[in-house]
């Protein structure tokens, strides 16, 4: 199943949902405008599950509503390119210990001034999750996020799954172990008197590996990353990271992939296909979300974008974005910026 398909499943539960509105309605805003707005009345009525996909506009929904990238769940608002910045920002460090004390700086920025994580150096290393007032201290939602994501970025920055000894939260979670359990792929999953990640040792000095040009990507996708990836050692995460951002040249041919995971291309071939899925389709989902990156965050001709996607010429790219989309590109980039 590739990563478009899963993000189209119903997975999330309406009661995880009504804690992510939460922000909004503590900043004194209904909430219901603009679940009406969205069409997803019938999950709501129905306790419903919702997809990723549909979580996805909801973040984003709040997020405009409030021009908040933290969804009112910090003291000040975080303006709309903050995560984009501070993944970018270290991507130029060179330890996960620079990382740390980077996001404990920015995330300071709009909690007053504190440190968001203290950082536990013993062996092995601890991060702990700190509250500055009472909506996050009582919030299942920001507790998860928190946690998730800051265990997502350190993974993403080293292009590798860091192993986790487990994972502690100070809120009830009985109901949600099982989700919890996949998406950080770890089973050791509690509930403590903090919100704790564990490391199975001290990951502090391993270096940072990660382009700064995956920032934009990783930071739009933030959600499909958290959520549908939980382990960067799944077949599908490892030929993204091989292929990585740069695609302008094109795609590694299976073969290339293959000396590169140190297996026989029969043996990818096999295994793609024992999974469900198709190379083609991991192409098709990469360029989609290059694309649709480029047009929405860039200045760049369509010419131009066209060649950072590896197409030969401009009309061979228009061609296949009016199939995938319907519209040309240009409509696309101004329907999307209205």
């Amino acid at each position: 199943m590739s990563l478009v398909q899963k993000s189209l499943k119903p997975t999330i539960k309406w009661a995880f949902v009504q804690q992510v509105l939460a922000g909004l309605e503590h900043k004194g805003m209904d909430s219901q405008p603009l679940i009406k707005q969205l069409g997803f009345e019938g999950i709501q009525s129905h306790e419903g599950l919702m997809s990723v996909a549909q979580f996805n506009l909801l973040s984003q929904a709040i997020e405009d509503a409030l021009g908040d990238e933290m969804l009112g769940f910090a003291l000040t608002p975080m303006p709309k390119g903050s995560l984009f910045f501070i993944n970018k920002t270290m991507t130029q460090l060179a330890s996960l210990k620079e990382a740390v004390e980077a996001l404990n700086q920015f995330y300071g920025l709009f909690n007053g001034g504190q440190d968001i994580f203290t950082l536990q150096k013993n062996e092995p290393t601890q991060l702990v999750l700190n509250f500055h007032n009472d909506l996050q201290a009582r919030s299942p939602y920001y507790m998860q996020r928190l946690l998730l994501a800051t265990y997502k970025q350190l993974c993403w920055l080293v292009k590798s799954k860091i192993p986790l000894e487990g994972v502690e939260f100070s809120c009830p979670i009985d109901d949600s172990l099982s989700e919890l359990q996949f998406v950080f792929g770890c089973e050791d999953i509690q509930q403590g008197k903090r919100c704790t990640l564990h490391f199975r040792h001290n990951i502090l000095s391993t270096p940072i590996i990660q382009a700064t040009q995956g920032a934009q990507l990783f930071s739009q996708k933030a959600n499909f990353y958290t959520l549908l990836w939980p382990s960067l050692e799944t077949l599908e995460v490892k030929i993204r990271l091989l292929i990585g951002e740069d695609i302008s040249n094109g795609f590694p041919s299976l073969d290339t992939l293959a000396k590169q995971m140190a297996i026989s291309a029969a043996t990818l071939s096999r295994r793609l296909q024992a999974q469900g899925i198709h190379y083609q389709s991991i192409k098709d989902d990469i360029r989609r979300e290059t694309m649709e990156a480029l047009l929405l965050h860039s200045k760049l001709s369509i010419k131009d974008i066209a060649f950072r996607l590896g197409f030969q010429d401009s009309s061979a790219f228009s061609k296949t974005f009016k199939h995938w989309y319907g519209i040309t590109a240009s409509e696309y980039r101004s329907q999307q910026n209205l």
